[in-house]
């Protein structure tokens, strides 16, 4: 008998010219590695074609396998307490004094 299927995220595809087209992402019982390698292959994917992929709405089960695979940040999920958020790039300006 199938398991129940279970909402694990919102995956949100930007493209080039900075359209998006909103993914719905479920799993029988939970996340799987599978759907982590699948995300995974889509973000390497919409950055070859110089777009990106960030999640939305993203469950605390698939959240914390993410983590676990050195992934959470790669794929946009929310920044943890202290991590600076995905895409923020800090620029050091030559005229400020050393701190």
């Amino acid at each position: 008998m199938a398991g129940d299927v279970v909402p694990l995220a919102v995956a949100v595809v930007v493209r080039p010219d900075g359209t998006c087209e909103k993914l719905r992402i479920v799993g029988e019982d939970g996340p799987a590695l599978a759907v982590v390698d699948t995300l995974a292959r889509l973000q390497l994917r919409a950055r070859r074609q110089g777009g990106r992929v960030r999640l939305e709405e993203l469950a605390d089960a698939l959240a914390e396998l993410l983590e676990l695979t050195g992934l959470r940040r790669e794929l946009g999920g929310e920044a943890e307490l202290g991590e600076e958020p995905v895409g923020f790039e800090e620029r050091v300006d030559p005229a400020d004094p050393v701190a």
